[in-house]
């Protein structure tokens, strides 16, 4: 059994022994919403409690020792099964459909210096969706105006001088605007006394 095959089991007993789990998440996938160092709490969850705007940690289909913190864009159910589109906010490209036996839990809170966020509060939940929509667009930019348009520009300098702007516009300025709803959700959290040692 290798080291990675240890440390998952682990991760997954403990959560599924307390219900609740506390992770300091690697990576720029999701910034600003989540910044290396900054600590999620991670609650076990059923795929039908899972909603669009949701963050959610889950194995990649490409390699399941791995995990990832990214957000839901979209929720697909065919019969009984539910599958979920998932991608980072800093991401252009989604990471698939991931079917619900690959999500582990779901994230219920972000700790971001003193201030503690909680997902399920009306702002929190407000702020999510938003993140969502914006995710999605992304998401459908990259699909439909990359690759459909993009790619097939000839002259490399017109190609490259595009995309930066397709980025600046995608990606850069929104992070600004994440910047400062951020901000107002941390003004309307509550702060993290001394004696709150363990994030619940």
């Amino acid at each position: 059994m290798k080291k990675d095959d240890i440390d998952l089991l682990l991760f997954k007993e403990c959560l599924d022994k307390n219900g609740r789990i506390i992770l300091y998440p690697r990576g720029p996938s999701m910034a600003p919403f989540i910044n290396t160092k900054e600590r999620i709490g991670v609650e076990k969850t059923k795929p039908e409690e899972i909603k669009r705007g949701d963050i959610v940690l889950f194995h990649p289909e490409n390699n399941i020792q791995q995990i990832r913190v990214h957000r839901v864009i979209k929720v697909y159910k065919r019969g009984e099964e539910y599958s979920f589109l998932i991608k980072g906010d800093s991401c252009l490209m989604e990471d698939g459909f991931i079917p619900e036996g690959r999500i582990i839990g779901k994230v219920i809170l972000v700790v971001k210096g003193k201030k503690k966020l909680r997902f399920n509060t009306r702002w929190m939940k407000l702020v999510n969706y938003l993140l969502s929509r914006y995710s999605f667009i992304t998401w459908y930019g990259y699909r439909y105006v990359i690759k459909g348009i993009l790619m097939k520009v000839k002259l490399p300098l017109i190609k490259n001088l595009l995309f930066k702007i397709f980025w600046i516009s995608m990606i850069d300025i929104p992070k600004f605007f994440i910047g400062i709803l951020l901000t107002l959700a941390k003004t309307f959290s509550k702060g993290i006394v001394e004696a709150d040692k363990c994030v619940s």
